[in-house]
């Protein structure tokens, strides 16, 4: 098991590009600080208990991930036993490009501020559209954590339309995922003005109209399997 970090009423400062291993993060004293530098990581214990103590809900969190390198708080197993625990809703957090994977709670907090950072819960669909299928069907230039975001936004979009199917869905959905993943990627530059009207009617109309349209053929395909093996069974 990992050392536990108590921040004692201090200031800890993670350094850049460090990683660092803990079971918990703790403050026995109150009023402590915990910072991470640019492409720092924290990697939990994947044990019980692990994350951060709920007892700790004085402390504040400072962030300080950028573009080129976003700060990590994660498990240390990419499929854990045991998700760690994020801080409780009465900590000050302040963070900026940082990518939280695995946690266990909430994901906002009247007291905590947050600049393009992404939440990963251990339940995203392996084998859909990656990063890098998005940037290469666009060209687009923002960072990885927004892109990241607009693929996990439109996949839950599509995860949720095939619940009343009682479907999750399969790596065969990839090609809906990008397309639909491109629509949301266009309305964001809308919103920002950065695509003009007359390409946001066109192309995002197509590449939705597009997405949705393979999404049903998916629910289809997946209704005439059912019923073959329905008549196997009898």
């Amino acid at each position: 098991m990992s050392a536990t970090l108590d921040l004692a009423g201090a200031t800890t400062t993670l350094a850049a590009d460090s990683v660092t291993s803990y079971y918990q993060v703790t403050d026995t004293v109150g009023g402590g600080t915990l910072v991470l530098s640019s492409g720092a990581k924290i990697n939990f214990d994947d044990s019980p208990g692990a994350g951060f103590v709920a007892a700790a809900s004085a402390i504040i969190i400072t962030i300080n991930g950028n573009s080129g390198a976003p700060c990590y708080i994660q498990s240390a197993s990419d499929t854990p036993s045991w998700r760690w625990s994020m801080p409780a809703v009465t900590v000050t957090m302040v963070a900026t490009r940082c990518y939280f994977v695995n946690g266990n709670g909430p994901e906002t907090s009247s007291t905590w501020t947050f600049n393009n950072c992404f939440f990963d819960t251990g339940e995203s669909n392996d084998g859909w559209c990656s990063i890098e299928d998005l940037e290469h069907a666009t060209g687009t230039a923002l960072d990885d954590v927004t892109v990241q975001a607009i693929i996990d936004g439109a996949e839950r979009e599509i995860v949720e339309y095939l619940k009343p199917y009682n479907l999750s869905g399969d790596s065969t959905l990839k090609e809906a995922s990008l397309h639909l993943s491109i629509a949301r990627l266009y309305t964001r530059y809308n919103l920002v003005g950065q695509l003009t009207n007359a390409t946001i009617n066109g192309s995002l109309q197509y590449h939705e109209t597009k997405a949705w349209a393979l999404v049903d053929k998916f629910i289809s395909t997946q209704d005439r399997t059912r019923e073959v093996k329905r008549w196997v069974q009898i």
